[in-house]
């Protein structure tokens, strides 16, 4: 779906600054439900137009995106190989921060430590032992830190 200049320019945002949505016809945010703070300043639409239905039927929607995000490939027909480190990463202890834990203990997006986070578990995880202290033994493919 492709907004034109004018439907862009109408849309309302979340009042909520920590949000990333816009107000439905409902006058509630779609994305975290809160409801809009103040007199609406427009009218909302109440949904798709015929523009985006035939947009949806021409092909020219979302199914390229669709293709671009499935799992698997569909000329194979396969499902993926999992990584085997995706289940073993250490997200950021910081709750606003979208990064992963290196191996040095700090995070590659903000550089947070692990040790900042006073969390004894997240702290033991990302050294490669277990809450007791001892070293961990869960990861049989992996190499030593």
């Amino acid at each position: 779906m492709v907004l034109s200049d004018d439907e862009w320019s109408r849309r309302i945002l979340c009042s909520d600054g920590a949000c990333i949505g816009v107000i439905g016809p409902d006058g509630q945010c779609k994305e975290c439900g809160k409801a809009y703070t103040g007199d609406l300043p427009l009218p909302v639409s109440d949904g798709p137009t015929d523009e985006d239905d035939t947009a949806a039927q021409s092909g020219d929607g979302d199914e390229a995106w669709d293709d671009f995000f499935s799992e698997t490939d569909p000329e194979d027909g396969e499902d993926p190989v999992p990584d085997p480190e995706w289940k073993n990463r250490i997200l950021c202890p910081d709750g606003n921060c979208i990064g992963v834990i290196g191996p040095d203990g700090r995070c590659g997006e903000c550089g947070k430590s692990v040790s900042e986070s006073g969390d004894d578990n997240l702290t033991a995880s990302a050294s490669g032992e277990d809450a007791a202290g001892t070293e961990s033994h869960d990861h049989a493919d992996s190499t030593p830190a």
